[in-house]
């Protein structure tokens, strides 16, 4: 969905739900992220279903060549705090960890870890 200058995406599975924002400049991405969940929670009142922004990480997807992470903050009611925001770099979604840089890294590493962890365990 283009939504003034930006596309727009929710994907949802069973209790989680994803706002994906893509647009050139990190303010317009914020601007669409502060119109959005207001749209989401007039819905969820008449459906008796609620969301929680305190949950809310903000991972900024960065272009080839950008090297610090953006901590552009959209307006949004009971966003936790920068330091709990942006604590990660990335964000898992149905187990797969997508990091900001948009590569493999990150992910591969989870892996790494979890065999890791079982591998020990099974011996």
């Amino acid at each position: 969905m283009l939504h003034g200058g930006a596309i727009v995406q929710l994907l949802a599975f069973v209790d989680d739900t994803y706002i994906i924002v893509r647009s050139e400049i990190y303010d317009t991405d914020c601007a669409k992220l502060t119109a959005v969940p207001n749209l989401l929670m007039s819905w969820a009142n008449d459906n008796n279903v609620t969301f929680g922004p305190h949950k809310y990480t903000l991972p900024h997807f960065r272009g080839f060549g950008e090297t610090d992470p953006a901590r552009a903050r959209p307006d949004i009611r009971e966003l936790p705090c920068d330091e709990q925001l942006f604590e990660h770099d990335y964000i898992d979604i149905l187990g797969v960890r997508v990091d900001a840089r948009l590569s493999w890294v990150d992910h591969i590493e989870l892996i790494i870890t979890k065999v890791s962890k079982q591998v020990t365990y099974d011996t």
